[in-house]
């Protein structure tokens, strides 16, 4: 089965529409299967109820580096059950939360678990119905982490993409681009200012 594959390092089951019960068996298999490293789960609309399934797996998977879940319907309380898994899991270095409602709240959330999470490089919140004020929580909460070195906001504040220079005393400085770009490229932005400028953004 494929809770002890050994040769199947990716598994994508985008627009499946998977049912919870579905949902569940593949929860058992993130808690034995130690070869996956790739798990897209896009526009499968499993809700608050699957991501908690799937987070609850995580926390003891220390295998998979890349998820997405994009367009499955996640809101704050999906997202609380990701950040109490984000701070126990050690394995992820991709999240993909694009195009769900996730909201200030649920983005709190996320940043509460970035307070203590040591693993995550790219975090993808595009289309989430995000204000300056869920943005701000996230950026204070990097001001504790020092991993993270993208982040893409997607079509937040009315920008396509909104790129976070996480490093060290950078962290007060954020950028909005048509493109993304690692931390290594992003030397010279073209467009910086502060995060108390934040305010003008809605």
């Amino acid at each position: 089965s494929l809770s002890f594959n050994t040769s199947v390092v990716a598994l994508t089951l985008d627009h499946d529409q998977m049912p919870m019960f579905a949902v569940n068996a593949l929860s058992t298999v993130l808690l034995l299967n130690r070869a996956l490293l790739e798990l897209s789960l896009d526009m499968n609309h499993i809700g608050d109820e699957g991501v908690a399934a799937l987070s609850t797996a995580l926390k003891d998977n220390s295998m998979l580096k890349i998820l997405r879940l994009v367009d499955n319907r996640v809101t704050a309380e999906g997202c609380k059950a990701l950040s109490d898994c984000l701070k126990y899991n050690t394995g992820l270095v991709r999240l993909n939360l694009d195009m769900n409602q996730c909201g200030d709240q649920g983005a709190a959330f996320i940043a509460a678990a970035l307070m203590q999470n040591t693993t995550l490089r790219i975090l993808s919140l595009g289309e989430n119905f995000l204000s300056s004020r869920g943005i701000e929580r996230i950026f204070f909460a990097l001001q504790s982490n020092s991993m993270l070195s993208e982040l893409r906001l997607g079509m937040a504040c009315e920008y396509r993409h909104a790129l976070l220079l996480t490093n060290g005393p950078s962290i007060h400085n954020y950028s909005f681009l048509n493109n993304s770009y690692s931390r290594n490229q992003m030397t010279n932005p073209p467009v910086q200012t502060s995060l108390n400028s934040m305010n003008h953004i809605k």
